[in-house]
């Protein structure tokens, strides 16, 4: 089973990397180039359809495996037939959210439409048999939930989850690189507990974000060899990080574990979530749009104070994420989720205190 993985992580890592020096030659040939505006980071021209690459290159290898596994006897066909159900509604929300992404990037959408995209794709989630059935006492909700709730809920889930990762792209590596740290979450949960075609998908994203991530992070725009991720991107991986997580959620592999199943499988995506809710409330309480993008997200706090040096910035959101992640699960083990939930919540205040006192401590010297 090791060697499937290792195979699946270097061919969709590959693919990625093939798609995306194809997706460079083209914008730069026909000058399909991210805008340039105020509140962004970069300068000058730059492409923005890196998801174009992890969303052709893990379907590809994803198809390839599944189709190796059904002509050969290399690997058991019954370790990944476990979500037969699934994979036709959640194929056809990601490819909505990659049409809808990928046109965006190129002409540009209104967020509501964007938005009903979103809840097509949940919809398409709930009606495969996927959707929220237990939250495990969190907010009190102890019991098996009825199947309007779960799909209102897992609706609302798909939204945040993927309006999350959409919001914080905002430097190289952010977005990608906590989707990164999902998948690998996600992976070792499901392999952890036999949910062999979770970690498929898991493993072969992580190979697509990882090539991405090389090209994003570390290559040069005056070779030709830098591109942004997009919304092409962060609506998919948004989409499919929802799907992993709520099908987690579900598993009695999981929740066998003893650690509550919803914090296993959701805590990796806490540093978005939360900056995305505390960004549309301040939003919303200066009488302003919540999708009217500015510069209050964390990461444009932390650029500010580390005087706009994205690496530094970078590598502390990324600890922030494996903060929340080992400490919801030490606490999980030990206190109900609502607990956990209000500890992980105080964390993230205390969190944004210290920054926004050392940003006032910056703006004071200048």
């Amino acid at each position: 089973m090791t060697f499937i993985y290792i195979i699946s992580y270097l061919i969709s890592a590959a693919l990625a990397v093939c798609v995306i020096l194809f997706t460079l030659s083209i914008a730069y040939k026909y000058s399909l180039f991210d805008t340039v505006e105020e509140r962004k980071i970069h300068k000058g021209r730059i492409p923005r359809l890196g998801g174009v690459a992890i969303y052709l290159s893990s379907l590809v290898t994803v198809t390839l495996v599944w189709f190796v596994a059904r002509v050969t006897d290399h690997i058991d066909m019954s370790l990944f037939r476990t979500h037969d159900d699934d994979v036709a509604p959640v194929l056809c929300g990601a490819t909505i959210l990659f049409a809808f992404g990928l046109y965006d990037d190129l002409k540009g959408l209104r967020y509501r439409t964007k938005f009903l995209a979103q809840i097509a794709a949940g919809l398409l989630l709930c009606f495969s048999g996927t959707w929220l059935n237990h939250l495990y006492g969190l907010f009190g909700m102890n019991f098996e939930l009825p199947m309007w709730a779960g799909y209102v809920l897992t609706i609302f889930a798909i939204l945040l989850i993927t309006n999350a990762i959409n919001f914080i792209d905002g430097i190289d590596g952010l977005a990608s690189g906590l989707c990164a740290i999902c998948l690998i979450t996600h992976a070792i949960v499901s392999l952890c507990c036999g949910e062999y075609w979770f970690a498929l998908i898991s493993i072969v994203m992580l190979g697509a974000v990882s090539a991405f991530m090389s090209f994003n992070i570390f290559g040069k725009q005056e070779k030709h060899k830098k591109l942004f991720m997009g919304d092409t991107g962060s609506l998919v991986l948004g989409f499919m990080l929802g799907y992993i997580g709520i099908a987690l959620n579900s598993s009695q592999s999981v929740i066998d574990t003893g650690i509550t199943p919803f914090v296993l499988v959701f805590s990796p995506l806490l540093v978005p979530c939360f900056d995305v809710v505390r960004v549309v409330f301040v939003r919303l309480y200066q009488h302003r749009s919540p999708f009217l993008a500015d510069k209050s997200h964390v990461h444009h706090m932390l650029l500010e104070i580390f005087d706009q040096n994205q690496r530094k910035t970078l590598l502390v959101m990324l600890s922030l994420s494996v903060l929340m992640i080992v400490s919801s699960f030490f606490l999980s083990l030990h206190f109900n989720i609502n607990l956990v939930f209000n500890c992980e919540l105080i964390l993230w205040i205390l969190i944004m205190m210290i920054i926004s006192r050392q940003l006032k401590i910056k703006r004071h010297k200048k």
